[in-house]
């Protein structure tokens, strides 16, 4: 029962993400700014498919985690004020249900997103080398992970405040802290910074996501693939990391008065 009630709730949340006419927004985006940077591609002399691949993944990178953060952060809060949230929740459904329904709902749909734009990569390269560049592809675990991480962030944001623009916001903030954790390792090394900074940065460094580590798109411009460990830890990561918020977005949810 409980199964079949996740199940078609995670495909309404699909439903709803995909018809809103966002996704087809990023990719028209996607493919402008990706011939635009072809044109400017053919400046550089012998570095124009490296332009083109590594424009192209971080295009990819964006345009899925701005979908993920954008669906995250206004779910909620449209479900609340259009009294959907009071119907459900007054029918039969577990609170782990609904909530676990919208974290798969958001992952999903930036699965789609996710490896659309990257077989569109793929098949653009074809287009103008002659070649397939399917080791791209690899990217799309590495990121599907980010999403995840950043999806179970958004829910958690989400939990706490109903007002989308601060979630949003906020998750932006964790997206930047996390892909720069690596640097803030460094500043906490030096020695000429301040025992409140140091405690700050100390602060930022346990609880944000390590998402340095699942960026790969350098390393994969220029044919340098990862490990199966690297794929091994980044899959066990993210899962990990989204748990916990997950659990603790359950924790703040259910603690919440929707009647």
């Amino acid at each position: 029962m409980m199964m079949r009630s996740l199940t078609a709730q995670t495909t309404i949340t699909i439903k709803e993400i995909l018809r809103g006419g966002s996704i087809i927004g990023f990719m028209l985006t996607w493919l402008l700014l990706l011939i635009t940077a072809t044109a400017f591609g053919t400046v550089s002399i012998g570095e124009r498919m490296y332009v083109i691949k590594d424009f192209g993944l971080f295009l990819t990178t964006l345009a899925v985690l701005a979908l993920t953060i954008s669906a995250g952060a206004s779910i909620l809060a449209k479900e609340i004020r259009q009294k959907h949230l009071y119907t459900v929740l007054s029918k039969p459904v577990s609170r782990f249900s609904y909530l676990a329904s919208k974290l798969l709902g958001i992952w999903i749909s930036g699965l789609v997103l996710n490896l659309t734009l990257h077989l569109a990569l793929c098949c653009y390269v074809y287009l103008l080398e002659g070649s397939w560049q399917p080791t791209l592809l690899i990217n799309t675990l590495f990121l599907a992970m980010e999403g995840l991480i950043m999806a179970a962030c958004c829910l958690l944001i989400a939990s706490l405040f109903v007002t989308p623009m601060l979630v949003g916001l906020v998750s932006i903030l964790i997206f930047i802290a996390g892909r720069n954790l690596d640097s803030i390792t460094a500043l906490l090394e030096a020695r000429d910074v301040g025992p409140l900074l140091h405690s700050l940065l100390s602060l930022v460094q346990s609880l944000m996501p390590r998402l340095y580590l699942l960026n790969i798109v350098n390393d994969l411009t220029y044919a340098i693939m990862p490990s199966a460990a690297a794929a091994l830890h980044a899959t066990i990561y993210g899962f990990s990391y989204a748990t916990a918020c997950f659990i603790l977005s359950l924790y703040v949810f259910s603690r919440r008065d929707f009647t």
